[in-house]
């Protein structure tokens, strides 16, 4: 388990799990089975000799999260180098007391169920509770399988801005392959500490049910590549 604690106001935060292989074969990190698509994993390496130590993050970014005593957790599935047929599984757990946040991103993660061609479009705020707001730049993703476009600020009512409503963004997914899909959806700001954002983005497509697994089909998420700019 890691138990960070009390945590300043920061964008993200990041649990630090180390291991070593004690046994006498290569052992190769397989996936990380998280309870929440808010986190982003981010692995150093994935296969560790014997005698070796190995080590991979999980983080958390604080935007996409409500305060008070939050805990996760995570199984690692590891295995031989050799004999994927082999599996060993490991509970980990990450504990975190977050602050209440200056910017927050709702919803913290989207899912959507397309069982047809049919248009799915949803909208994602970014509110920003300071007196000086920050400002959207562009929202992206990797993912063919997602449409992202920032609104125009008349979208927004006057009460919305009021409260400290800075944009939103519309979201859309149509027609996707059977299966199980995950994506991320940044969001770029003028902002020194929150200059992105993210949000999770599960789909469902035909003949997928709710307890499918990740499938990483749209290599949108799981490795270090995918957490630019993560503070060290």
């Amino acid at each position: 388990m890691v138990n960070l604690g009390d945590v300043p106001v920061k964008r993200s935060h990041a649990a630090a799990f180390s291991f070593t292989n004690r046994g006498e074969q290569a052992i190769k990190l397989r996936r990380l089975e998280t309870s929440c698509g808010c986190l982003t994993q981010q692995f150093e390496q994935e296969i560790i000799a014997p005698g070796e130590d190995g080590r991979f993050r999980l983080w958390i970014q604080t935007a996409s999260q409500s305060a008070g005593d939050k805990q996760y957790t995570c199984k690692a599935i590891y295995g031989p180098v050799d004999d994927p047929s082999v599996e060993y599984k490991a509970d980990l757990v990450f504990r975190i007391t977050l602050p209440e946040q200056s910017v927050v991103v709702t919803p913290k993660a989207m899912i959507f169920h397309q069982p047809n061609s049919q248009v799915t479009e949803r909208t994602v705020d970014v509110t920003d509770l300071r007196s000086q707001r920050l400002r959207i730049l562009e929202a992206t993703t990797k993912s063919k399988l997602l449409q992202v476009n920032i609104l125009e600020p008349s979208t927004l009512t006057k009460t919305e801005r009021d409260e400290g409503v800075v944009g939103r963004l519309n979201v859309a997914v149509g027609a996707v392959p059977p299966g199980t899909h995950n994506a991320v959806i940044l969001i770029k700001t003028d902002d020194e500490e929150f200059d992105q954002l993210a949000v999770p983005v599960r789909i469902y497509g035909p003949e997928a049910t709710t307890d499918a697994g990740f499938d990483h089909t749209d290599d949108d998420t799981g490795k270090s590549q995918d957490v630019p700019n993560f503070e060290n």
